[in-house]
């Protein structure tokens, strides 16, 4: 809907702070939201409530309804640093993402070139620049991350539907 376009908080942003655009035609608003914002995934999970009250009789076996396309614009286009750069999604997410594959902050000095006391201090990769080929991990670290982040948003879509039995 709409009106959760409008909730800038929960929208994507680029490395430079500014709105990710849909492509042209998707919605009214043109941004692509940030998929793990908290209100935006209140707003989805609410939508596929409402959407799976309506069609829980028309699904297989009730109905002819066997197949449900969980989503069509989680890949977002353009390159790693025209992604989702959320405060809130990097502060959360991104920090759960490193501190799962490095354990603890100095494992990152070698390919990050930074001294990071914590995990939620840890920044992405915000444009390429490539002074020694160990630095090539962080930004496939983004890659790897910004992947992640799409899976978790398809997973939490099948739950949600699952959860209404769809």
């Amino acid at each position: 809907p709409d009106h959760v376009m409008e909730m800038q908080e929960a929208l994507a942003r680029d490395s430079q702070g500014g709105l990710v655009p849909l492509e042209e035609g998707q919605t009214s608003s043109g941004k692509y939201p940030s998929l793990d914002h908290p209100r935006f995934r209140s707003q989805v999970r609410r939508y596929i409530n409402n959407l799976c009250e309506i069609i829980k009789n028309y699904a297989f076996p009730k109905g002819p309804i066997f197949a449900i396309q969980l989503d069509h614009q989680t890949n977002q286009r353009g390159t790693p640093f025209t992604r989702d750069y959320n405060p809130e999604t990097i502060k959360t997410f991104y920090s759960q993402f490193l501190q799962k594959k490095y354990s603890e902050p100095r494992a990152l000095r070698p390919f990050y070139r930074e001294k990071w006391k914590s995990f939620e201090t840890a920044t992405p990769p915000t444009q390429f620049e490539l002074k020694n080929p160990m630095e090539l991990v962080k930004y496939f670290d983004w890659i790897s991350f910004q992947e992640e982040q799409t899976g978790r948003y398809l997973k939490s879509l099948k739950e949600y539907f699952n959860e209404n039995e769809i």
